[in-house]
């Protein structure tokens, strides 16, 4: 059952989510976010101790779909791994790009906001974590061990994060991607997982 405080908090979520559209991070106030969601200051803080928890609090309810994104990757589910990491990948990036203003929006909360950053650097680390598996069983051609793994997909993710930060600010800023932006993470991680 949805409460009233359900439909406030999310009126609160639509306010912040409808501003990131037109205003950077720091332009958006909690006096443009109140009056928009129809809510008192008191009550913004009731649900977010600060903006940027709100910003976060809109890219939380996007996990499950970016982790169900790579899944074909992280669980072998196509005979050639190169191949899912491709099919997975693209998956990725369409769906930073189709939420392009909510993750910008994130990366700006992060970078001054400290609850936006702990929970950005939690979804980092959840990736990095859900990366661990895959490539272990993917070098297994290669000797290696637990830690090479960690630190292969802490870079590989923190990489891939980086591009995805620099695409979503340019197609936000100026209405266009970065070109060949698939193609140049793929080869990134095929090269360092898969070639011989």
């Amino acid at each position: 059952m949805v409460t009233k405080g359900d439909r406030r908090r999310q009126r609160i979520l639509d306010a912040v989510a409808e501003l990131l559209v037109t205003e950077t991070f720091e332009e958006i106030s909690i006096a443009e976010i109140t009056r928009r969601a129809d809510v008192t200051r008191p009550g913004f803080y009731f649900y977010f101790p600060t903006k940027g928890a709100a910003v976060a609090s809109l890219m939380e309810g996007l996990v499950a779909e970016f982790m169900q994104a790579a899944a074909v990757w992280y669980e072998h589910r196509e005979p050639d791994q190169e191949t899912g990491l491709r099919v997975g990948m693209d998956a990725t990036i369409t769906l930073w790009r189709k939420h392009a203003v909510v993750m910008h929006g994130m990366v700006q909360a992060a970078a001054v906001d400290a609850e936006a950053d702990r929970i950005w650097q939690q979804w980092v680390a959840a990736f990095t974590a859900r990366a661990v598996p895959t490539l272990t069983a993917d070098l297994t051609r290669r000797p290696t061990n637990g830690s090479q793994a960690v630190d292969l997909a802490t870079f590989l993710v923190d990489a891939t994060f980086a591009a995805m930060q620099r695409d979503v600010r340019a197609l936000v800023e100026t209405g266009s991607g970065t070109p060949g932006l698939l193609d140049s993470i793929v080869h990134v991680w095929s090269r360092t997982l898969y070639s011989g």
